[in-house]
């Protein structure tokens, strides 16, 4: 197994290992994660890198991702073949290395595009040796292309010279030549060595820089007379002598670089080609002939040293340095006007491309194939970390020691008491990446040389170094996986979810279980993206394990969380502040910089620096100012403004130094596309996306322009080098990309660059385009170009497109690969860019709802990423399709083609009223073909935008007072905490998942209205804890006493005692008791400013300003309180009496007064609630809600939920009312029904119910519009109210339980219906085909113990048939064949009449008449001794009709022939004949009956197969009759007569192994019209699983072995892994396909019968129960486990019209009548009345049961107790009473 293989992309390595593995692949992808493949010295490097321990050197330098050619011309000898490279050649490159390869492909021509031109700064040869450089240490395949003409070129003066050679000189020169030359070169003593450089042409020219050629002559001539001197006297080398005499391209070839595999003096990397004109010499005199070759000024005449070198070159160096494959010459002639012309010439650029192209392929293949496949590179996980080491390893470089930070560092490690991790923070900028990284290098130096016999580990992650280190899910998800590798436990078992991960992630931190230490270092935490809700930090574990550390750094200020790990870490020494430097270590600092490249400062440059260092002294400020100063030469005049006093100051005189050398507008755009790609863009894709620029090329070409409109690639190397100090190279899908090297330069420049909202459109529509290839290929894209352009280029117009020659964007590569390559560049780049591009429309065509977008991604393994592309769109209907992955997850993550059916079977409820979905689903229908050919028919799984969102199961049993809702700033939580447990559990609403237990003391918890802590009381204590995170927080003790009533602020929590005087006031954030009143009280409030409370004293309302506790009013009341609700005016409060009526008081404190209103009395009242809005006031009572007016106190109305239809428990009380945010519904539930109403008008809008199981509890948020129902099985419903207006279906289940059997009626373009029934109950529903939803339900019988066992439905539609168990007093026990047949009108429910002792039963196929087949006659003992009677019932005519059926038993399966009206069956007859000498002779007799079912013709016909087939032999025996296509008759036989067993229900068991065959009879004319035989030759297939296509054009047995009928040719055999020998069949489109479901009850598959051939899979998301198809031999219907049924439209055929078959699909219709939802709610609450009746009964049965039972001693006394205590003391409303 090679690495590669196993591990090259993500996919398999993290989301697919949710795959099921066998044991054996089990094992063997842990084997891989184990390295074990690896030769041993490859897997000890492994075990360093990822454990910890290893050197620098063992940390392999990045990975080569492009292929970059530096090509060597002439500025013009050569354009026309350069252009033609552009446009023929280039772009099949980038096609191939990108397709081949995924790499990318650049060519750096520093002399195409711009006009000959001299550079001021003479940096034209210095950024070429650079650009040199950078071909040969980055490319994978070709570095150096040499193209060589006639013409060498001019010489040039060296721009940079050594001090000794040119002193050397100076000694042979004249005085007057000497100070030529120090006139023009300066010596800079910063370098070192010290150099002399050439100076700027307009430093000693001025304006006149027409006169520097004939200068640069004449220094080059001192500059060559010198050297000469020097070298004949051994001064100077002879290289630098020969390179004064070379022209630039010449000099190239000399001094190229060697690619690291040279071994000889030849590079195979280098590619060549030469050109000669063979008459150039006669064309001397032609106006361009300057161009091809080198000639005297005003002269026909070559150049004869040029010349010399020329053929020199040509001849011998070139081909010495070039191998002969590599290299090509062409001879051409001369073409008028142009030398060199593309339509003359056409044949030799032609061959030059091709040329040029097949040895770029052949070399790139060669250095690719040859490259080393090193573990570190191709697998994630060493790349991953290797790559964290390796920028690790690259800063400690540029690191001063910080031994006191260091200290503090290696003290917390080394500590084996901490429990908590340590925090380095400070603001950005201060050098926190820098002291990490010297902490990770100095924690592995130290494990390495002190814990050699125990397992060390040191993980270091720099967040934000790669994206995905962004993402917490990917950064914990890497984390996990060294861990587990460093510790020895399984990699294959770790979760794959990210609450998985999220929950081993803290497991392993707090528990540490593993013999040694653990030391993860974590950069930047302040940069983690906000998916996962990962800025929450709520995957940190409170508490970690004593050989656990761990080591963060975050900024101070950004995101607040350093604010949010003071919660969680209290302690003041695990925090790690860092601060300035002094000004002493800033110069050391820069001295070690400069040192590194060489460079050093003189006197009056140090001082300025010094002075500098004064004003910052922060990292991030010194590295400004050495981005400023490595630039300065000696001779450099610095002063006052020559640094800036501030980080910023400086980063914008640097970006105003690169706009004044590169040009604005280049400079301004190349910075913007750094600043917008905040992931990173490559040097590839800048280039491209600067050629769409058009604003870029006018600045450029404004006097000309090149044929071709692209960029010049010069410009972006001449930028490049003074930019890379402020840029770092990292990796991102594959790709070296580009990106600041820190979060400062980013903000500032964004702030410069990206500081408008057009100015970030354009440049995200650019680099959008750019990935959408909107302008690729043949596109032109059109620009408008200036008048001077349009009169000297002749362009034809202002409007003047051009093709660009940027690379196609396809979602996938497939051109050069077997394997898919997938554009990852696109597909993660595009998302962001296009969004912020504002074009909405666009990135919804092409993203969001793009089925093969979204299929693509989801096919690299990136769901999560996918799902992260939503949160760049607020899209509601986007939403939906995220939540839709979401919930489709675990599919998609075994099968991305589950896609379709997966997208369908959610959002086809938002069909008609979202074209955007509409869209999606068209083309999740067209992908059914190629990817899943099953097509859902309506909504088949949880749709999101549906009302109820999820349900949590609760494991315990809890009362409605176990349950909290509590809100914060940032999260809603649901707790569970009954008083006896130790344990709350809680839940996240917001991330819909449960988050860790909190280990709390028993008792009830109180929380603050903050959401921030809970309180609990023990004994006479009260403990306070931390929400987040259950850190006790503080204590208070109080006297002694037992808590009554609590009531808690955000500062204060007041309390009344139980039989003691109180109430206590105790201020929790100076954890004290602040006050004591001594006062008889049972209730108390604070006011919710806390600035008052209110209790009562005996029947007076107390009311104390705190915390003065100054008594502001006395209320006499008549009755005793027992709740209070304060308004926001604490001076208005409404009081609930004990006498269940209301009183809303306002006090005026000014006049020590207060008035009062009444606002409802009733005895049966069980709570007010005030709504968010104060304006209103909700009384819940036991069957009514009172909606009253705050202001008037008057009920404006009473709400009920009694819906007409629908069952509701006599007895059923609400048990809870809310209002909804804004007051805008309110939302009450009684029994198992929540209601909904508009609150304004009092409008019921929706009738909810998802389960049959009573609610205990109702919550509502007051942020959130959700509700949250806690029902009496234990578990909890989240419904979402924004979408109660949406008709998504809620809930799919027609039954509670599993679905046993369907039945459809006739089936045309998905329209019918159909019944099914389940094994628990006697219960049918009817399930309309167009929707799924139940319609009907028909109850067999009231009987608790009665079952259906079958149900049927007419093709019509029109009647049902119902099969319970039978309860005839005639029946045995042994005799449960029979069964009791009901049949039903399907519209009304109507019962018609049954039929007990049924033994068969039937519609005919014209659906006028049923037949039953009942045992009139029966012994359990004796088979034969059966009596059958038919029992016929017409139902137009209503008549009911017997007919007896002959004496035997049935062994097949009747039915009815449409056109005769006949019924036909085998039967087994037993028959005897006397002997007088011995016993009676027995044998079988096997019959195919012919019955009329008409008067007529009363009696049956009966025929042997051998009076049907004249040719069967006599031992022939029939075993069964199928009704086949055309009225025909298969019969099947067998070999041989004797008796068939039975099973013990009564079943004959046709299973036992014989030779059988079969013929294909026509009833009608009595005919065999054809023997089919050689299918049946298996002896031990079984008859009962045959099946017969629709046209029976193809047969199918037990075995899955299919046969051709009218060949008898054995087609294929179905094997498959997820399929056993007891599968169930069924043939689709005559037979070409079959349909199953699979082995683990979880999918359903289709194969072709053709050649086995797996066709599509569908995931049941529960277990499939049973299976059925339509009888449009395309519907597919399933029944689920959990009572579901969904159903499939197939579309696989070539010759099929999909659009008409998809069109014609109900939910596909788009004008379709929308439902009025609520009467829908209560149709399909009407539906489900049986079931709660017979819940109801039980119930009750259960009451009773319990009451009849005695009472145990202890309730007794208990109940005298409380007796005698209500005897003494009375209620005031008990005396009402």
């Amino acid at each position: 197994m090679h690495a590669k293989e196993t591990f090259k992309d993500r996919s398999s390595y993290y989301d697919s290992l949710g795959c099921p593995y066998t044991n054996h692949q089990a094992e063997s992808k842990e084997d891989a994660f184990q390295y074990k493949h690896l030769p041993q010295c490859e897997r000890h490097l492994v075990d360093r890198i990822l454990c910890g321990g290893h050197s620098k050197d063992d940390i392999p330098p990045a990975r080569k991702t492009s292929v970059k050619i530096y090509i060597n011309a002439p500025h013009v000898d050569t354009i026309e073949e350069r252009n033609a490279l552009i446009t023929n050649t280039y772009p099949k490159l980038k096609e191939f290395c990108r397709d081949k390869y995924q790499i990318d492909f650049q060519v750096i021509d520093m002399f195409w595009g711009l006009k000959p031109q001299i550079k001021d700064d003479h940096s034209t040869m210095v950024t070429c040796q650079e650009a040199m450089k950078m071909c040969v240490s980055e490319s994978l395949g070709p570095t150096h292309m040499v193209i060589l003409g006639q013409k060498v070129g001019q010489l040039s003066a060296p721009p940079i010279l050594k001090q000794t050679d040119l002193e050397a000189i100076f000694k042979h020169l004249s005085p007057e030549d000497t100070l030529v030359l120090k006139q023009w070169y300066y010596i800079d003593l910063n370098s070192v060595p010290p150099v002399y450089i050439l100076q700027p042409i307009s430093h000693i020219l001025g304006h006149k820089k027409t006169d520097w050629p004939k200068t640069e002559e004449k220094l080059l001539a001192m500059l060559q007379k010198g050297a000469q001197w020097c070298m004949e006297n051994g001064h100077i080398a002879d290289d630098f002598n020969r390179n004064l005499h070379l022209p630039g391209i010449l000099l190239n070839v000399l001094t190229f670089p060697p690619s690291a595999s040279t071994t000889s003096q030849q590079d195979k990397t280098w590619m060549g080609s030469i050109r000669d004109i063979t008459d150039m010499h006669h064309n001397l005199e032609k106006i361009r002939s300057h161009r091809f070759i080198d000639i005297k000024q005003g002269k026909a005449e070559v150049i004869p040293k040029l010349f010399t070198l020329h053929n020199q070159f040509a001849e011998t160096i070139i081909p010495s340095k070039i191998n002969e494959d590599n290299l090509h010459t062409s001879k051409i002639q001369w073409a008028e006007p142009h030398g060199v012309d593309p339509v003359v010439h056409k044949s030799y650029i032609d061959d030059f491309c091709n040329n040029f192209y097949r040895t770029a392929v052949t070399i790139t293949d060669t250095v690719n194939k040859n490259k080393h496949q090193f573990v570190l590179h191709e697998d994630e996980l060493c790349h991953d970390v290797s790559s964290h080491w390796r920028i690790a390893n690259d800063i400690e470089q540029w690191c001063l020691r910080q031994d006191d930070y260091l200290g503090k560092i290696r003290d917390y490690i080394l500590d084996p008491e901490g429990e908590k991790p340590l925090v380095v923070h400070s603001s950005s900028g201060y050098g926190k990446t820098y002291l990490m990284a010297m902490a990770a290098q100095e924690t592995n130096r130290m494990l390495k040389i002190y814990n050699k016999e125990t397992t060390s580990v040191v993980a270091i992650r720099f967040i934000g170094a790669t994206n995905e280190s962004r993402d917490i899910f990917w950064l914990i998800n890497s984390i996990c996986h060294q861990i587990a590798y460093a510790t020895g436990k399984s990699r294959c078992q770790l979760p794959k979810d990210y609450k998985g991960l999220k929950s081993s992630f803290m497991q392993v931190l707090e528990a540490g279980l593993f013999n040694g230490l653990l030391v993860l270092l974590i950069d930047g935490l302040d940069q983690l993206s906000s998916n996962h809700e990962a800025l929450s930090l709520d995957w940190l574990p409170h508490k970690l394990a004593p050989n656990v550390k761990l080591i963060f750094s975050t900024s101070s200020t950004d995101n607040g969380i350093l604010e949010k790990l003071n919660h969680l870490i209290m302690q003041e020494d695990q925090y790690i502040e860092l601060g300035s430097f002094s000004s002493h270590t800033c110069n050391e600092i820069m001295d070690m910089w400069l040192t590194k490249l060489d460079r050093k400062l003189n006197h009056q440059q140090s001082k300025r620096v010094n002075d500098a260092f004064r004003d910052s002294q922060v990292p991030i400020f010194i590295k400004t100012v050495f981005e400023e100063v490595k630039w300065w030469n000696s001779f450099t005049e610095v002063n006052e403004d020559s640094l800036g006093s501030t980080v910023n100051e400086n980063i914008h005189r640097l970006f105003d130094r690169y706009e004044l050398k590169h040009g604005k507008i280049f400079v301004d755009h190349v910075l913007s596309y750094i600043t917008a790609s905040v992931t990173g863009i490559s040097e590839a894709e800048l280039e491209e996306i600067l050629c769409l620029d058009d604003k870029v090329l006018d600045s450029l070409f404004t006097r000309w322009e090149p044929p071709i409109r692209r960029i010049p690639p010069s410009l972006w190397q001449y930028l490049r080098i003074d930019l890379m100090g402020l840029l770092v190279e990292r990796e991102e899908d594959g790709l070296k990309v580009l990106t600041w090297f820190h979060t400062t330069i980013a903000r500032a420049a964004s702030t410069r660059y990206l500081n408008t909202a057009e100015k970030k459109q354009y440049i995200h529509l650019h680099v959008s385009d750019y990935y959408l290839g909107k302008w690729s290929g043949t596109w032109k894209k059109p620009r408008s170009a200036k008048e001077s352009l349009i009169e000297r280029n002749r362009i034809c117009s202002e409007y003047d497109p051009k093709l660009r020659y940027v690379p196609v964007q396809p979602l996938e590569f497939t051109v050069f690969n077997i394997e898919p390559r997938f554009n990852l560049r696109k597909l993660n780049q595009l998302p962001y860019h296009l969004t912020n591009s504002r074009r909405p429309e666009l990135a919804n065509k092409d993203i969001f709802f793009n089925y093969w977008f979204i299929h693509t991604k989801l096919r690299t393994g990136s769901f999560h990423k996918l799902i992260d592309d939503f949160s760049y769109t607020t899209n509601p209907q986007a939403k939906l399709v995220q939540d839709a992955l979401q919930h489709a997850k675990k599919a998609l993550l075994l099968d991305c083609n589950a896609l379709g059916p997966e997208l369908c079977g959610r959002l086809l409820s938002q069909f008609t009223s979202s074209p955007n979905i509409q869209e999606l689903i068209h083309q999740c229908d067209l992908a059914a073909m190629q990817n899943c050919a099953l097509v859902p028919n309506h909504q088949s799984y949880n749709a999101p935008g549906s009302p109820l969102e999820y349900t949590y199961q609760i494991d315990t049993d809890l009362s409605a007072n176990d349950i909290y809702l509590i809100e914060n700033k940032e999260t809603l939580l649901m707790c569970a905490k009954p008083a006896l447990i130790p344990q709350m559990r809680i839940w996240d609403i917001h991330q819909s998942q449960r988050k860790p237990n909190l280990t709390l003391p028993p008792g009830k918890i109180f929380y603050t209205q903050n959401g921030q802590f809970i309180s609990l009381f023990r004994g006479t204590t009260l403990h306070m804890y931390k929400i987040q995170n259950g850190e006790l927080f503080g204590k208070i003790n109080y006297e002694h006493g037992q808590p009554n009533n609590v009531t808690v602020g955000n500062k204060y929590l007041a309390f009344t005692l139980v039989k003691a005087a109180g109430p206590f006031l105790l201020d929790m954030e100076a954890k004290k008791v602040i006050h004591k009143f001594n006062q008889q009280s049972q209730i108390v409030q604070l006011s919710r400013n806390e600035k008052y409370v209110l209790f009562n004293a005996g029947r007076q309302l107390e009311f104390y300003e705190i915390p003065l506790m100054e008594r502001k009013i006395s209320i006499d009341v008549n009755d005793t309180p027992i709740k209070i609700i304060f308004t926001r005016n604490p001076l208005q409060f409404f009081v609930h009496f004990q006498r269940n009526n209301i009183i809303k008081y306002e006090i005026n404190l000014t006049k020590k007064s207060f008035t009062t209103m009444h606002i409802v009395e009733d005895l049966e009242m069980q709570e007010a609630i005030l709504s968010h809005t104060e304006k209103y006031f909700l009384v819940r009572s036991s069957r009514c809600l009172y909606l009253a007016d705050t202001q008037t106190c008057k009920v404006i109305r009473q709400l009920h939920l009694e819906p007409p239809g629908v069952f509701m428990e006599h007895l059923a009380t609400f048990t809870g009312a809310y209002f909804t945010p804004n007051d805008e519904t309110i939302v009450a539930s009684r029994h198992n029904y929540i209601g909904i109403w508009e609150t304004k008008s009092g409008q019921p809008l929706r009738l909810l119910q998802a389960s049959t199981v009573p609610i205990k509890a109702l919550f509502t948020s007051s942020r959130v519009n959700k509700a949250f129902a806690f029902l009496t099985n234990n578990s909890m419903q989240i419904w979402h109210l924004d979408n109660i207006e949406r008709g998504s279906q809620y809930s799919q289940e027609i039954f509670t339980g599993p679905i046993s059997n369907i039945s459809p009626s006739a089936v045309s373009h998905g329209t019918g219906t159909l019944v099914c029934h389940s094994n628990f109950n006697a219960e049918a529903k009817l399930v309309d085909m167009e929707t799924g939803i139940c319609i009907r339900s028909i109850e067999h019988s009231e009987n608790p113990q009665r079952r259906l066992h079958e149900t049927l439905m007419s093709l019509d539609g029109k009647y049902v048939i119902t099969r319970a168990n039978n309860t005839s007093t005639q029946s045995g026990p042994d005799w449960t064949v029979l069964r009791e047949d009901s049949v039903w009108e399907a519209s009304t429910g109507k019962h018609i009449y049954s039929a007990p002792n049924s033994r068969f039963a039937m519609f005919s196929k014209d659906s006028q008449m049923t037949v039953i087949i009942v045992a009139t006659l029966f012994d359990p003992k004796d088979w034969f001794a059966t009596k059958y009677s038919a029992i016929v019932y017409e139902f137009e005519t209503k008549e009911l009709q017997y007919y007896e059926l002959p004496r035997g038993d049935i062994i097949s399966k009747p039915f009815i022939s449409h056109c005769t009206g006949r019924l036909f069956y085998v039967m087994q007859k037993r028959m005897i004949e006397d002997n007088p000498i011995d016993e009676p002779d027995v044998w079988y007799e096997y019959r195919l009956i012919f019955h009329y079912l008409s008067k007529h013709f009363p009696e049956p016909r009966l025929y042997r197969i051998q009076d049907i087939w004249k040719a069967a032999e006599k031992h022939y025996s029939l075993i069964d009759a199928r009704h086949i296509h055309d009225n025909n008759i298969l019969l099947v036989y067998r070999h041989g007569n004797n008796m068939l067993p039975y099973h013990s229900d009564g079943t004959v068991d046709r299973s036992e192994p014989s030779v059988k065959g079969s013929v294909v009879y026509d009833p009608y004319h009595e005919q065999v019209l054809k023997v089919i035989d050689s299918w049946f030759a298996q002896p031990m297939s079984n008859v009962e699983g045959i099946v017969v296509s629709s046209q029976e054009t193809r047969i199918i047995d037990d075995q899955l072995k299919t046969y051709y009928t009218y060949t008898s040719a054995h087609l294929s055999t179905i094997k498959s892994k997820a399929l056993n020998h007891s599968t169930s069949v069924h043939l689709l489109l005559d037979g070409r396909y079959a349909v199953v479901i699979a082995h683990n009850k979880n999918e359903i598959l289709v194969f072709r019968t053709s050649d086995a051939i797996q066709k599509a899979k569908v995931f049941v998301h529960g277990t499939a129960t049973c299976l059925t198809t339509g009888s449009d031999d395309r519907t597919v219907i399933v029944g689920t486990e959990d009572g579901r049924i969904q159903m499939y439209t197939l579309i696989l055929e070539l010759c099929d019209p999909v659009t008409e078959i998809i069109e014609k699909i109900p939910s596909r219709q788009i004008h379709r009548p929308k439902p009025n939802l609520l009467n829908s709610d209560i149709q399909q609450a009407s539906t489900k009345t049986f079931e709660l009746q017979r819940q109801s009964t039980a119930h009750h049965y259960k009451v009773d049961q319990t009451i009849k039972r005695p009472p145990p001693y202890q309730s007794i006394e208990k109940a005298v107790d409380i007796i005698t205590y209500n005897n003494r003391i009375r209620s005031q409303s008990c005396c009402v009473q």
